[in-house]
This record gives structure tokens, sequence and C-alpha cells, in this order.
């Protein structure tokens, strides 16, 4: 088996069995052990469709904020293709495409600052900041939730999905955004 589509690791035509060790059979994956290779988001996402949050519903999509954006759909507990990579999805910004998760994700928030002439040495500043309502924040922080509404607004219009699940570094802030994210899109079930 050969490994030619990830679009976050470099190299090509490698093959993962060669990496991986099992004390079933030895030092390496060989012969007739099946090796199946997915999304590490989609296979969260299919956990939380199955078991979590999802599993009462006939469709769910997960959506992880980290270090970058990942996500996928689930529809009768089954993953349905959305795209290699969600966070990939361009969406526009002060007049140019960005990829989501270049300029939303924990790493994205960065640059998002970066582009308003803030400085940030985490994303978790941004949320700090807006807890102590430090006004300089506010249009970063304003513009990182139209970004996200967007996505979700995105997402509902092409999947409509039953439920949103939300997961990732990000959430650790949720207590400064959620509330202001579910206003925002009333037609979202989060």
């Amino acid at each position: 088996m050969k490994v030619n589509i990830k679009p976050n690791i470099n190299g090509d035509n490698y093959n993962p069995a060669d990496y991986i060790y099992t004390p079933l059979v030895g030092d390496s994956v060989t012969g007739d052990t099946p090796l199946f290779v997915k999304n590490d988001a989609e296979m969260a996402g299919l956990a939380e469709g199955v078991v979590g949050q999802g599993a009462p519903y006939f469709s769910s999509f997960f959506i992880t904020i980290s270090t970058g954006i990942g996500g996928c759909y689930i529809e009768n507990k089954c993953i349905k293709q959305v795209s290699n990579e969600i966070g990939h999805t361009l969406f526009p910004y002060k007049g140019q495409y960005f990829e989501l998760e270049k300029i939303a994700s924990g790493s994205g928030i960065i640059r998002l600052a970066q582009l308003n002439h803030i400085t940030l040495e985490h994303s978790s500043h941004m949320f700090e900041r807006v807890r102590i309502n430090d006004l300089a924040i506010f249009p970063v922080f304003q513009d990182w939730l139209r970004l996200i509404s967007d996505f979700l607004q995105y997402i509902q219009k092409t999947f409509a999905p039953s439920i949103v699940i939300f997961t990732g570094g990000v959430m650790k802030s949720a207590d400064v955004f959620l509330d202001e994210l579910k206003s925002r899109n009333p037609n979202v079930k989060m």
C-alpha cells in the first residue's frame, strides 16, 4: 500500500506500514494485516457521531479548532466524504482569500491579529484580552467570530446537519465566544 493524498504531510509515495510496530506480527505490519489510514478529525467525528454527542441524531458535523481546523460530516453513523481537509476551504478576508484554518484556527488567530497590526504570542491571548475588555482586540475577535459564523452557515447550507459538534484547543475559551456564536447562528444546533 502506498499513500499519495495527504495535504498536511510532506513527501510522496511512502508506505505507512513501514512505520508501524505491532507486537502481534513483530517489527512491522506485514502480509495480510489490514491497515486503514484516515484523517484524525474524521475519526474523531465518526466517534462523536456513533457513540458521542451526535449519536442520537441522524446527521452531525464535527468541527475541531486547534492548530488547524478539521471536521467531517456524519450521516446514519457513517462518514460522508466532505473534503480531505475542510479547514482548507477558502474564505474572503480583507479583499483576499485565505484557507480558513490559516486565519481562524488556534494558529490562524495569530495571523488574523497580524493582519490587523496586533501581535499575539498565542491564540489564547486574544480570548484573555476579550475577557478583560481590551478594546484593541475586539475588532479581531469580531472578525474571527464572523469567519467561524460564515463557516457554520456554509456547513448548514451545504449539509444541513442535525447538530454541529465542536472540540479542540480553542474550545478552552468557549466561555468567551460560544454564546455569541450561537446567537449569530440561531438556525444551527450546537
